[in-house]
């Protein structure tokens, strides 16, 4: 199977095409098992969705506005994969997320980072979330 990259039409092995929801969601699964999304917003959703099942929360309770550290944690670890995989600016992450500013997706950003830094345990759930959406 083809797919389009920066250099061009490639075949890499490519396996699988999968079709999400009521739009055309394509996911790609190379042999590496790496996901490949073409369109912005379906990286979005793809990401956002899949943080959702993992946690098992809908995408309104991720976005509400918490204080809880626990749900802050989930909020921001969102805001890193999103602003990492999905090529996304700050407005486009707020907006995914219920409608945040883009001050304070940066913000959250700065917050996350050196957060996984320090914290071993957050490191280790960043890192088990970003395989199991396998990015």
């Amino acid at each position: 199977m083809y797919f389009l990259n920066g250099n061009g039409w490639c075949n890499s092995g490519l396996s699988s095409i999968y079709y999400v929801g009521f739009e055309s969601i394509v996911l790609f699964i190379n042999y590496k098992g790496m996901t490949v999304i073409i369109n912005k917003n379906d990286r979005i959703y793809y990401i956002v969705s899949g943080i959702c099942r993992y946690y098992g929360i809908t995408k309104e309770e991720l976005g509400n506005r918490y204080r809880i550290p626990a749900k802050v944690k989930r909020k921001r670890i969102t805001i890193k994969l999103l602003h990492d995989f999905a090529d996304c600016r700050y407005g486009d992450i707020g907006m995914a997320l219920g409608g945040k500013s883009g001050s304070g997706i940066w913000q959250s950003l700065d917050i996350i980072n050196d957060d996984l830094d320090t914290d071993k345990e957050l490191k280790k759930e960043y890192l088990a979330i970003k395989d199991y959406l396998k990015l």
